[in-house]
């Protein structure tokens, strides 16, 4: 299998940058280590998500990546062969972040 490329949305970048140093790097190994390996790594998430991508609407379904406490909520890309990094947070409230997405 070919190495996955990693895409990080401007909103996950956002929310990356509110979180300490610590576990901005834990979270960027973990990311760049197990899911450029096995993008289908995170738990599928029930239902499908209205995302908007570069003036497109799309309908997809969304993964949830675990890093200790935080959740990295994601899109696998099968055919572009990426993974598409949406939103990043504590696990308290990650979820609740995602249904405004």
């Amino acid at each position: 299998m070919s190495q996955v490329k990693i895409m990080k949305t401007p909103t996950f970048e956002r929310l990356l940058s509110k979180l300490s140093p610590e576990v901005q790097e834990r979270i960027l190994s973990e990311i760049a280590s197990v899911l450029s390996e096995n993008p289908e790594a995170g738990k599928l998430l029930k239902g499908s998500y209205t995302v908007r991508f570069a003036d497109t609407t799309l309908r997809i379904k969304l993964r949830s990546f675990r890093v200790g406490d935080y959740r990295v909520i994601y899109w696998y890309d099968r055919f572009k062969n990426t993974v598409w990094l949406l939103i990043v947070g504590h696990r308290k409230w990650v979820y609740k972040l995602l249904r405004r997405l």
